[in-house]
């Protein structure tokens, strides 16, 4: 033990005779050999002598103790481990040469007892070999040199640096401490196992962070792990802002930032040196700068990234500025920062509300307009490097397309110029210029009426071309053209006026014909047209002579060759018959157009009867043969529309009992049978709203049976006396009275039951209805109430008669109305022996067949 203790002594004294080094490397000496350290502080290098040192040494020899814990040597300044180990080595060899010339002296006076050693060795513990890496983590940490408790100097500088652990010790204190090694494999020291935390490997432990950083380095390497093998694959990251979860200060001495983005994705780990940290989410202030024009009004320009808004984009659309440096956000977005001629700062910009120029000129804008010039003392510049082209007196008062424009930087507008061959003439400040309305010339008055024949031009409400309206909108109608302009493309334009003098614009005069009158030209459109209306007079000329009433020829079918479109905003038909006679001009408005000879479909229902079998029956009007009507003579059909054809016949459209199309049939093989209602004079409508208006009160509901012929009498007012309406008869009513009062308060014609069959009991007796109806009217035929139910035909309203049964005893009829709200809803509205009511359909006699009559 002496042996070493006189070691240190000695590069004590060659610390204090020569050199900080020495002192640095008596430390290590007596650190490698866990000796006690000697205070350099004693010895004065301005007045000790080597003999006199000597002297001192040996007399302070006597005197040395070891040091406690809070012994520090703040003079000594470290060196490198070169410099202690080849101090160490030369003091080793001074040593050894005492050492045999004194080897008596050294034996008695420097050779540590077994004891000493053994005491040593349990105080500090055995070393145990291990391979482990650990970050300083606590922020009251020491580091020691030795287990003599010397602190390292400046231990501040390894707070959270990581170091290689190659053995531990259990020291007598009970606590375990780390062996620390730089990425030099040098000893840095000892440290207490509870300031530090392992990691997974020589990269340390994560360290939380909060930053940003910009990525401005080209020759960045992005790694996936810290085996340092794969980089990131990911593209286009130079510029870009990202967030720093966690940091890791590696073994090898360098920090690496763990990146993520916005949305949280993960990129890989970098060095800190190849990433500038920043001071917000904004990234850092690239220099690029540029010249931009922005385009966009719906975005805010901001005083500041905490989004302050500075003013909106809208206030200098169209305007360039100078974008110094830009920001790459680490919201996604990149920033400029936006200076005007007179620097002056407007703010920050997202570039998504501008476009990039390639020069001060800024970006080509789209408004095309036409321009003179107006002034003859400007420069016409072939580039804005300010070439010159022309000067502009060369071509004063001419008038040039302005395709596009540009707002430069320096505060000016210059239009690009093209003449009429599209020839480029150059770039002209705006302030030379005035924007014409037009290339048009002067107005012409010479009125006349032309109309629109062509759809494919423009009808423009400028001469800048600014289209109104396609003259697809106006084709064939006819306009007063009050001007004319003699334009400078070649064209003649036509200023349009309708009949309420509303100007409707300006419009080539190719597009148009001019007419003799008002009337406007003819324009070949031929059609059949069904004169539909009898209230419209036919013309023999637009001076609006009458040739006749259109009630005579209506409902006929003509041959429209030509037609006007009026400048009173009528079209008008030239009309001819099947023998090509003109009729005259007719307003349209009283026919309609049909698709074919047979001319507009009449939609009016009416029933008829076969009655001839040499007729053909018609699949379509180009007269495909269905069927004959052979099979269908005396037959009832539904005719639900007719057309009047041009050759001069009359078609029914005929469906059968089951609403199945038959076909097209000549009028002239069928005689009409009317629906029950037109037949008597009255609608559904009427005899529904009658009804209807007494379904929840006692006006007809509960009115006693009275029956034909009660008390010997058969004038049939007797049996049509509601409750609701009392007279001197009494009240009552048989089946047949309640029909007839319902029928005839709706204000139908009697007579037209009574003066086809006026048996006994006149109207109130069925079998009269019966006979009537069946002859003059459409009626369906049912064996059961359950089979009319199933047919679908039957209407709310609609007359019900059941025919007796002759066959069985007390035989009689029975006549009601349909009261279902559908087709197939059981329910009827009638008088029966208990009285008026509504109920299930039946009939208080057997019957053999029940008919049901349709009112339409």
């Amino acid at each position: 033990m002496k042996k070493f203790v006189k070691l240190g002594i000695v590069l004590s004294l060659l610390s204090s005779s020569f050199s900080p080094v020495f002192a640095q490397a008596a430390d290590q000496a007596n650190h490698t050999y866990e000796t006690a350290n000697l205070n350099e502080g004693l010895l004065d290098e301005s007045t000790v002598s080597n003999d006199e040192g000597k002297e001192i040494v040996e007399e302070n020899t006597e005197e040395v103790t070891v040091p406690d814990d809070s012994a520090t040597n703040e003079t000594n300044t470290p060196a490198d481990s070169s410099t202690v180990e080849s101090t160490i080595e030369t003091v080793s060899k001074d040593e050894a040469i005492e050492s045999t010339t004194q080897s008596s002296e050294v034996e008695s006076q420097e050779s540590p007892s077994a004891l000493e050693e053994e005491k040593e060795t349990e105080a500090q513990g055995t070393p145990v070999e291990i391979d482990s890496y650990v970050t300083i983590t606590s922020e009251q940490f020491d580091i020691w040199k030795d287990f003599d408790w010397i602190p390292i100097d400046n231990k501040e500088q390894f707070f959270q640096k990581t170091f290689h652990v190659k053995e531990y010790y259990i020291n007598e204190n009970g606590k375990k401490y780390f062996s620390l090694y730089s990425n030099k494999d040098l000893l840095i020291g000892y440290i207490e196992e509870s300031q530090v935390t392992v990691g997974e490997g020589p990269q340390g432990i994560n360290i939380r962070e909060n930053k940003y950083v910009s990525l401005l380095n080209e020759n960045y390497q992005l790694w996936q792990s810290f085996d340092f093998k794969t980089q990131s694959s990911e593209k286009n990251l130079l510029n870009r802002t990202f967030k720093v979860k966690e940091s890791f200060n590696h073994y090898n001495e360098h920090t690496y930032y763990s990146l993520y983005d916005n949305k949280d994705k993960w990129y890989g780990y970098i060095d800190e040196k190849q990433v500038s940290e920043v001071n917000g989410q904004q990234g850092a202030a690239i220099a690029k700068p540029k010249y931009v024009t922005v385009t966009s009004g719906g975005y805010s320009v901001w005083s500041n990234f905490s989004w302050k808004e500075k003013a909106s984009s809208k206030s200098i659309q169209n305007k360039t500025f100078k974008a110094k440096v830009e920001y790459h956000h680490f919201n996604g977005s990149i920033y400029y920062s936006l200076y005007d001629k007179n620097n002056k700062w407007m703010g920050y910009i997202n570039a998504s509300a501008t476009k990039v120029a390639s020069g001060q000129q800024g970006t080509a804008i789209a408004k095309p307009k036409y321009v003179t010039v107006t002034s003859g003392g400007y420069s016409v510049w072939s580039n804005f490097s300010w070439k010159e082209k022309a000067s502009s007196k060369s071509i004063q008062n001419k008038t040039f397309k302005a395709k596009v424009e540009y707002h430069h930087f320096n505060g000016s507008i210059y239009y690009s110029l093209y003449d009429k061959n599209n020839k480029w003439m150059g770039y002209i400040n705006a302030s030379a210029t005035k924007v014409a309305s037009g290339q048009q010339g002067t107005a012409i008055a010479k009125p006349k009426y032309v109309t629109v024949t062509s759809g494919g031009y423009s009808v423009w409400s400028n001469f800048s071309w600014k289209k109104k309206v396609s003259s697809k909108s106006i084709q064939n109608k006819t306009f007063k053209a009050k001007v004319e302009y003699h334009h400078f493309n070649g064209s003649i334009y036509y200023s349009l006026y309708d009949k309420n003098n509303k100007w409707m614009g300006y419009i080539n005069a190719s597009a148009a014909k001019v007419a003799s009158g008002q009337q406007g030209t003819a324009i070949a459109k031929p059609k059949y047209v069904t004169v539909t209306s009898g209230g419209y007079s036919v013309w023999s000329n637009f001076s609006w002579k009458e040739k006749a009433s259109s009630k005579s020829i209506q409902n006929k079918t003509f041959k429209a060759k030509v037609e006007y479109h009026h400048f009173n905003g009528s079209i008008y038909y030239s009309l001819y018959d099947k023998n090509n006679k003109w009729m005259g001009y007719i307003n349209a408005s009283a026919a309609k157009v049909g698709s074919g000879a047979q001319g507009a479909v009449i939609n009016k229902s009416t029933y008829v009867t076969v009655t001839k079998g040499n007729y053909s029956v018609w699949k379509d009007f180009k007269w495909n043969k269905k069927q004959s009507t052979k099979s269908m003579v005396n037959k009832n059909y539904q005719a639900k529309r007719f057309y009047n054809h041009f050759n001069g016949s009359k078609y029914y459209s005929l469906y059968d009992t089951n609403g199945k199309w038959i076909g097209y049939i000549n009028a002239s093989a069928t005689k009409e049978k009317k629906t029950a209602a037109s037949y008597m004079g009255t609608s559904r409508a009427k005899i529904v709203n009658e009804l209807s208006r007494h379904q929840n009160d006692n006006f007809y509901l509960g009115t006693p049976y009275k029956g034909l012929g009660a008390g010997g009498y058969s004038n049939a007012e007797r049996f049509m006396v509601p409750r609701g309406a009392p007279n001197g008869y009494g009240v009552g009513m048989n089946c047949t009275g309640f029909v007839a009062y319902v029928v005839k308060k709706t204000g139908a014609k009697m007579g037209s039951i009574t003066n086809v069959a006026n048996a006994y009991g006149g109207l109130a007796n069925a079998y009269n209805w019966r006979d009537a109806l069946l002859k003059n009217t459409m009626s369906y035929s049912f064996n059961s109430v359950d089979e009319l139910l199933k047919s679908g035909k039957a209407k709310k309203g609609d007359i019900i008669y059941f025919e007796a049964d002759f066959t069985k005893p007390n035989y009689d009829c029975h006549i009601a109305f349909f009261w279902g709200n559908t087709p197939s809803e059981n329910k009827t509205w009638h008088q029966v022996g208990r009285g008026n009511m509504i109920s299930n359909i039946f009939s208080g006699t057997p019957y053999s067949k029940v008919y049901l009559i349709p009112l339409d």
